[in-house]
């Protein structure tokens, strides 16, 4: 069986008091894309607090365990991670979402909004049982509980979690950025599972949209020209004609994998690219605008009060100041 110590992380920072470890990711450009902390809560049994700001990051995750594939439970704050399920498919999993996975998926390294916050328990499927009645403080079968509900299953189960899955997820998520003592993260941690397996999962059992790997290209092909020349409106239509498939079928296949629609996401990069160019530069406001494909000043000016409360040059003016202060 895999220790702790092969579970750990190359050049992470170690608190063996604590069994914890922090790993902060280096994009190579002075960027910092993400951290994960770790606790070893036993030689078997381990959580992490995930906090990604890239699409991609290494495979940090992976865990190479023998026999069975391990119990792995996420909960999801916010965002948005790609599971690629054994069929080849992939599926989604967004903010308040819990899933259970016992082998259904393959680690998953693809964030599509840039930005992930969750927690992740990973328990080995051997000592399942025993880990429940001797290492978390009580008498409890809910790891082999929540392993048992989803073994048989095709594909990860996935629920929307209630307020106290999410409040107890909460918990464990700000201990561990607390750096507090093992015993305090691994009592959150039975908590959150015990809530767990008494959820009912049944919005779990609906059927939920899959991509194949072809709709996935054509999905990540639209966002990349949407986003490549902002001053430049695309349509849906000239996208479908140029992919060779329907306007309907782009504007599923981008929901399904970016979770927002085609025309909104493509709106509201505009809008955050002309908030972050005032910030950050001295140009005009009917440039910025031109810059971001809004030929009238006044739309411009319309649609960014509807998004951010306040006129452009309101928002260049706080802005500052808040980066001033």
């Amino acid at each position: 069986m895999t220790s702790a110590d092969n579970w750990r992380l190359p050049e992470s920072e170690h608190d063996p008091q604590n069994r914890r470890s922090v790993l902060s990711f280096d994009d190579g450009n002075g960027g910092n894309p993400g951290s994960l902390i770790t606790y070893y809560l036993t030689p078997h049994l381990v959580v992490h607090d995930i906090n990604i700001h890239s699409q991609r990051v290494p495979s940090f995750m992976e865990v190479e365990l023998e026999g069975k594939p391990p119990l792995k439970v996420n909960y999801c704050f916010e965002g948005r991670c790609e599971l690629t399920v054994c069929t080849g498919e992939y599926i989604y999993q967004e903010g308040r979402e819990a899933s259970i996975d016992t082998g259904q998926a393959r680690s998953a390294f693809f964030f599509p909004s840039e930005r992930y916050s969750g927690v992740e328990i990973v328990a080995s499927a051997e000592c399942v049982c025993e880990l429940s009645s001797n290492v978390l403080g009580c008498e409890t079968s809910v790891l082999s509980s929540l392993y048992d509900r989803c073994s048989s299953r095709e594909y990860p189960l996935i629920t929307v979690a209630d307020d106290e899955i999410a409040d107890a997820a909460k918990r464990i998520s700000q201990a561990a950025k607390a750096s507090s003592g093992i015993d305090l993260v691994a009592a959150y941690v039975l908590e959150f599972l015990l809530l767990l397996d008494r959820h009912s999962f049944q919005d779990g059992l609906r059927k939920r949209s899959y991509c194949t790997a072809s709709q996935k290209e054509i999905a990540q092909r639209a966002h990349d020209d949407v986003s490549a020349n902002l001053s430049k409106r695309v349509s849906v239509r000239d996208l479908a004609e140029r992919y060779g498939v329907s306007e309907t079928s782009v504007k599923n296949y981008f929901r399904n994998v970016y979770g927002i629609g085609i025309v909104e996401y493509q709106k509201d990069l505009r809008l955050q690219t002309a908030a972050d160019m005032l910030r950050d530069s001295n140009k005009k406001v009917v440039e910025i605008a031109l810059a971001v494909g809004y030929a009238s000043q006044s739309k411009f000016i319309t649609a960014f009060k509807e998004r951010f409360g306040k006129t452009p040059l309101e928002h260049r003016r706080t802005s500052r100041m808040q980066v001033g202060n």
